[in-house]
Parts: C-alpha cells; structure tokens; sequence
C-alpha cells in the first residue's frame, strides 16, 4: 500500500484532474467550501467541485498529519513543496507501469465526460482555454459510438427505397 501522501497524490489525480505540478503545490488554501481553487497553467484559476471521495481523504490526511496551514506534500525538512518531478516519480513509482500523473488526469477527464458527455464542463475543470486540447484528453467508451449509432432514426418510406440505396452502395464497394 502506498504511503498515506503519495496515495493522496494519485487520488488528487484521479478524482480531480489536476496536472502534477499542481498537485505538488497543493496547499491547505486550495480547499475551499466550494471545492478546489486550484491556480493553474497561466495563472488562470478555476473551481473543481470537490469528489466526496477525495474530501474524505483530504480530511483524513490533514488530521493525520495536524497540518491546519501550508502546503501538502514538502519533504520532511523544508516547508517548501515537492519538485514536479519528484511527485511524478512517487506517484509513477506506487502506479502499474506506465501510469503517470497524466494519465490519471486522462482518466479523470475521460470518466467525466463519459458521465456528463458535456465537453465544455470537462474543458471547465481541466483547466483548458481551447476545446481542441480538452477533446485530446477525452477517449470515447466503444459504447458510446454504439449508443450514437443507435440513436440515428431508420428512414421512413416505402420498402424499395431501402433496395435501391443498398443496391447503389453494394456497387460501389
């Protein structure tokens, strides 16, 4: 099992999608009655609602380690955080190989979209100025596509209509 602050580093990942270097400046004023405020690429701050998971964990840790101020992660001697780097390594380190702190933000904006299928909600929480980016991160469950494909509507008409747009398409081919 992993340690009680890199088990929190992977769950900050995976149920908040925050990239690596904001999870290594997380800080007792990131976790507000609304969430996460969490200042990220650009300065640009956005508002994460927080994961009922993930605030049980975040209270655990915080009295575990009576930490009232300050930032999460620091190594023992210094009051200053962990190097992005260094969460990087920690987390890869307790992970299946392979699996980064950017995979568990891929995971999370996957699972999200997979949830709500509102792209610009996704886009919200990840922090991205363009949807371009935000689609990058967002796989499609193969159900979906199927779900999409079901939802188009047969075409109404009489029976030789369907005959010949077959026959067109069979020549083709």
């Amino acid at each position: 099992m992993a340690p009680a602050d890199v088990r929190l580093m992977i769950l900050i990942g995976a149920l908040a999608g925050l990239r690596r270097n904001e999870i290594a400046r997380f800080h007792t004023d990131c976790v507000t009655e609304y969430g996460l405020r969490i200042e990220g690429n650009g300065d640009r701050v956005r508002m994460i609602p927080l994961h009922p998971a993930l605030a049980c964990e975040i209270d655990a840790y915080r009295t575990e380690r009576a930490l009232t101020a300050g930032y999460f992660f620091t190594p023992s001697v210094s009051s200053r955080p962990h190097s992005t780097s260094h969460v990087g390594k920690l987390i890869g380190q307790r992970m299946s190989p392979g699996i980064t702190p950017h995979k568990l933000r891929h995971r999370f904006a996957s699972k999200s979209h997979a949830g709500t299928y509102n792209p610009r909600a996704v886009q919200e929480l990840l922090g991205h100025s363009s949807p371009a980016t935000t689609a990058r991160y967002v796989a499609t469950p193969e159900e979906s596509l199927v779900a999409a494909v079901d939802a188009v509507p047969g075409i109404e008409g009489p029976e030789p209509i369907y005959h010949a747009r077959l026959s067109v398409v069979r020549s083709r081919g």
